[in-house]
């Protein structure tokens, strides 16, 4: 494969991840009436996380194997990943909170909120946190 596509396919999986664990949350937790704010916040908060530990492994068996971080690196590489991700987390919370508020149809707001971080995320973890 590629190795220019490698990321893009591994972000897709992610946006995957953080998609089913976004309905996964919402139905389990949240079910019943109409989703609320605070039932769509909760949910979008609990996909970012697993979104990003998801990513985290991925990325670390598969995008950057030439690289893999292992042991005590990789705890640093994981506590490392999860703060480049810091900014994408609250510009993908910001989006899909703002858009549902907005009216728009919650799964619409969940993928554009979780592409808006792909990017920034892949930028500053190639940068820091694998670093070749």
């Amino acid at each position: 494969m590629n190795r220019y596509l490698i990321p893009w396919a591994g972000a897709a999986f992610g946006v995957i991840v953080h998609l089913a664990t976004y309905l996964t949350v919402s139905r389990v937790f949240f079910r019943g009436a109409d989703l609320t704010l605070f039932g769509f916040s909760a949910s979008v908060l609990a996909a970012i996380e697993t979104a990003i530990m998801f990513n985290f492994i991925l990325n670390n068996l598969w995008t950057f194997a030439n690289v893999r971080l292992r042991g005590l690196a990789a705890l640093q590489g994981f506590l490392t990943f999860n703060a480049a991700c810091a900014l994408g987390a609250v510009a993908n919370y910001g989006v899909a909170a703002f858009l549902f508020s907005r009216g728009w149809q919650e799964i619409v707001s969940v993928i554009v909120g979780s592409l808006v971080g792909v990017a920034w995320n892949y930028t500053m973890n190639r940068m820091l946190t694998w670093r070749e």
